[in-house]
């Protein structure tokens, strides 16, 4: 089952959040030869793509059992200040998972570089 978070990023501003991923018993997930990928869309889950995050470009690494999500201030700038959504997939030999989604919301900043 997937679960359920809603993230909220600020636009000009670094955004990070850490997951610890478990299995149904309770334990952290070994995620060496996994790979990552999520996608924020705009407005609903089929609307156009606002950014992709995965383990190819950096914007997700693991560390320690945990799946880090990273954006820059330039990427969260690039973002337009609206309710977007995201689901986040894990990836290992040809299997996927789905294993988070929710709304990701991103609030307008008022200082710009």
């Amino acid at each position: 089952m997937t679960a359920k978070h809603n993230f909220t990023a600020q636009q000009n501003a670094t955004f990070g959040s850490d997951i610890i991923y478990k299995d149904a018993s309770d334990v952290v997930v070994d995620l060496t030869d996994y790979t990552a990928e999520m996608d924020i869309r705009y407005g609903s889950k089929k609307g156009k793509l606002a950014i992709q995050l995965d383990t190819e470009n950096g914007g997700i690494t693991f560390y320690n059992g945990e799946i880090q999500i990273r954006m820059t201030a330039e990427q969260t700038l690039s973002l337009k200040a609206q309710p977007c959504y995201y689901d986040l997939l894990l990836k290992k030999n040809g299997s996927v998972w789905r294993i988070l989604e929710g709304k990701f919301n991103v609030l307008e900043g008022v200082t710009k570089p």
